[in-house]
C-alpha cells in the first residue's frame, strides 16, 4: 500500500499521534500545537490503522478539542465501550458455565487489559474474547459453551487438524465472538520457536475482578510477556501493541528480575527487548535501561533493528510503508534464528507475491485462504478428531 503523502508529512502526522497516544506526563512536544500541522483526516485514519483511537480521542478531550472534525474518534471511543460492556455480558456467562471444567483456564488481553491497563472501556477497542483451556478438556469447554447459549464458527475440521492450529472461533450466546484457545501460540511453527510451559502459567492464574466479574488471568509478568509476543508476530507496526505494553506497566507492579529469568525461559528474551525497547523509546514506558540491555545481551539482531528504528523514527508511525512488520515478527531467540525465520516470511511474503500478478494474490487470499480454514467442512466426526489431537499434544 502507498503512503501518499511525502516523508515530512508523514513524519508529522507520526508525531501528533505518538503525542497524543503517549500519557500527560510522558510527552515530548505539546500535542495541541502539533494537530494544527496535519491533515485532521489523516490523523482520524492513522489513528484508526493504528488500533489507538479510543486513546487518541480521551487525549483530544483532556486537550479541550473535542470538535467535529474528529468525530470518528469520538465514534470509535464510543464502540470500544458499548464491546466492553456487551463482552462482560457474555463473560460472565462462560465464567458460571466453565464451572464445570476441571483444570485452571484463562482469559487473555481484550478485557483483561481494559481493566487492569487502560482503565477506560472506550479507551481500547478489542473484537473478540480469548479464552484458555487445558488440551484435555478443550471437548468440555466447546460443549459447556454451547449448551450456555454459543455455537462453534464454521470451521474446516481436517484442515484446522492439519494445521495444528489451537484456537476454535466460536459465538457466545450475547453474540460476543470468542477464540477458544488450548495453546497461547497458536501454530506448531510459532510454539517451536518459543517454550511457553502453559502448566507453570496454569499454576500462577491471578483473578482479576472485571465489571464485579471474577475472571481467571495471567500474572502480571507472564501478560507483559505474552503481550510483547504477540505484538512482535503480529508484526509490531501498529501502536496500539505498544500502549497495552506501556499502560500495563504504568498500572501495575512489574518484578523485573521475573521477567528476565521467564523471557530466557520462554526464549523470548530478544522479542522482549525489542518490544520493551519500542514502548520506552515510542512512547515513554517505564522500562530501566539494564533491563533491555540484559534481555538484548548484545545480539546483532537487535542492534541492527535499533538503527533502524532509530533512523526511521516517527516515519514508522506516520503511514502505511516502513513498518518493519516481516522483520519484527521473524524475530526468534538469537539472531541465527531470526535470519532463517525473516528468510522464510520473506519467501512467503515477499518473494511468492511478487512473482503473482495482482488479481492473483487477491483471489488467493481472499477466494481460497480465509474460506477454507472457515466453512464447514468434516462434520462431528472431524471435529471430535480435532479435539483429540489437542487433548493427545497437551499444554507444552
Amino acid at each position: 500500500m502507498s503512503d501518499g503523502p511525502g516523508p515530512e508529512a508523514t513524519v508529522r502526522v507520526g508525531r501528533a499521534l505518538v503525542q497524543l497516544t503517549r500519557r500527560p506526563g510522558a510527552r515530548t512536544a505539546d500535542p495541541s500545537a502539533l494537530l494544527d500541522q496535519v491533515p485532521t483526516d489523516r490523523l482520524v485514519t492513522m489513528a484508526a490503522y493504528h488500533r489507538v483511537p479510543g486513546v487518541a480521542y480521551r487525549s483530544l478531550v483532556e486537550l479541550g478539542r473535542d470538535d467535529p472534525a474528529f468525530a470518528g474518534l469520538r465514534g470509535s471511543y464510543q464502540m470500544a465501550a458499548i464491546g466492553h460492556t456487551r463482552c462482560l455480558v457474555d463473560l460472565a456467562t462462560v465464567v458460571e458455565a466453565f464451572t464445570g471444567l476441571n483444570r485452571p483456564w484463562m482469559v487473555v488481553k481484550g478485557p483483561v487489559l481494559v481493566e487492569r491497563g487502560y482503565g477506560d472501556s472506550g479507551a481500547r477497542l478489542y473484537e473478540d474474547l480469548d479464552l484458555v483451556v487445558h488440551p484435555s478438556e478443550l471437548a468440555v469447554a466447546m460443549a459447556l459453551i454451547e449448551e450456555a447459549g454459543g455455537s462453534v464458527s464454521d470451521v474446516n475440521w481436517p484442515l484446522v487438524t492439519r494445521l495444528g492450529r489451537a484456537e476454535v472461533p466460536m459465538i457466545l450466546a450475547a453474540g460476543m465472538p470468542a477464540d477458544l484457545h488450548w495453546q497461547l501460540l497458536v501454530t506448531p511453527p510459532i510454539r517451536s520457536r518459543f517454550t511457553i510451559s502453559m502448566d507453570e502459567l496454569a499454576e500462577r492464574v491471578q483473578p482479576i475482578r472485571a465489571g464485579g466479574i471474577e475472571v481467571p488471568a495471567l500474572d502480571p509478568v507472564d501478560e507483559l510477556l505474552y503481550l510483547t509476543l504477540h505484538g512482535s508476530l503480529s508484526g509490531g507496526h501498529q501502536l496500539v501493541w505498544l500502549k497495552d505494553l506501556e499502560v500495563m506497566m504504568e498500572h501495575q507492579d512489574v518484578d523485573w528480575d521475573l521477567v528476565v529469568d521467564r523471557a530466557r525461559r520462554w526464549r523470548a528474551d530478544l522479542v522482549a527487548a525489542i518490544q520493551l525497547d519500542r514502548a520506552r523509546t515510542v512512547l515513554g514506558a517505564p522500562v530501566p535501561d539494564q533491563i533491555i540491555e540484559t534481555l538484548a545481551g548484545g545480539a546483532p539482531w537487535w542492534r541492527w533493528w535499533r538503527r533502524s528504528e532509530r533512523r526511521l523514527g516517527y516515519l514508522r508511525w506516520g503511514g502505511y510503508d516502513h513498518t518493519g512488520r516481516t522483520f519484527v515478527a521473524a524475530t526468534s531467540a538469537t539472531t541465527s534464528a531470526s535470519v532463517v525465520q525473516l528468510a522464510r516470511s520473506m519467501r512467503v511474503d515477499v518473494v511468492r507475491p511478487a512473482v503473482a500478478d495482482r488479481r492473483r494474490r487477491s483471489a488467493r487470499g481472499v477466494a481460497e485462504v480465509v474460506p477454507e480454514l472457515y466453512r464447514p467442512v468434516g462434520g462431528p466426526e472431524a471435529r471430535v478428531r480435532y479435539q483429540r489431537m489437542a487433548a493427545a499434544t497437551g499444554w507444552s
